[in-house]
């Protein structure tokens, strides 16, 4: 993605620079009116087409709120960008519907990337923090079903029961990844991929994973959900 400038963005942490190459697809795709992006740790129960064919409301970005954690939506008021007026209406952005003509014509994809520069050193969770800011009240929210995250599902639950009870089109593993560990909602993801040509690659791998004792324990690299909270680490041999 160099030769859309990404060289300018810098690492943060577990941040590849490929979160950053969502601001790019209206210039992927100038020709149409409206991209479903998905992040890669998801899958997908049935027709895709609900969710696409979903009204924006005359909004250039529909994604879903990812409310019921305090921690992203406070740092980024406290400390990020204290202009900041959505409170909890912050989104996730590993689903988004994007109005590309909107895109194009108001130059969020410039605007997002400038404000990425020059907010790198402070940004908890980059792309998406950048997303929040330029959309601050300007998204359309889509129902918790188009983008349900089961490793934060006590979250929910205690702050929106109704909404943990969902059944979910979409499933984005956020935190613990299916394909390396077994987590909330694994039997979902192990459902499709015995219908994949990689499903005996992964069974090998996960196998090979479970199996592999560390000899070397002061190489430790630590993991952490959110920035702060423990979540795993792993040693190296």
């Amino acid at each position: 993605m160099s030769g859309f400038g990404l060289d300018r963005f810098p690492n943060l942490r577990h941040y590849s620079l490929n979160a950053f190459s969502r601001y790019f697809i209206p210039e992927l795709t100038p020709d149409l009116k409206k991209v479903l992006y998905i992040d890669v740790d998801v899958i997908v129960k049935d027709d895709i087409a609900e969710l696409y064919n979903q009204p924006m409301d005359n909004c250039a970005v529909a994604a879903v709120l990812e409310d019921f954690y305090a921690g992203n939506y406070t740092t980024l008021k406290d400390i990020i960008w204290p202009k900041y007026k959505g409170g909890d209406k912050y989104f996730n952005s590993g689903v988004l519907l994007m109005d590309i003509q909107k895109f194009i014509k108001n130059n969020y994809e410039q605007k997002l990337i400038d404000l990425t520069v020059k907010l790198y050193d402070k940004l908890n969770c980059p792309d998406q923090d950048v997303l929040n800011i330029m959309f601050d009240g300007k998204f359309k929210v889509l129902d918790y079903r188009y983008n349900f995250m089961p490793d934060h599902l006590h979250m929910l639950q205690k702050k929106h029961p109704e909404r943990g009870e969902v059944e979910p089109l979409v499933i984005h593993y956020t935190a613990q990844k299916p394909w390396k560990a077994k987590s909330s909602r694994s039997a979902d993801f192990d459902e499709i991929l015995q219908q994949t040509q990689f499903a005996d690659i992964v069974k090998k791998k996960f196998a090979a994973a479970k199996t592999l004792k560390p000899t070397n324990k002061k190489e430790i690299q630590k993991y952490k959900l959110f920035g702060f909270l423990p979540l795993f680490s792993i040693e190296e041999i």
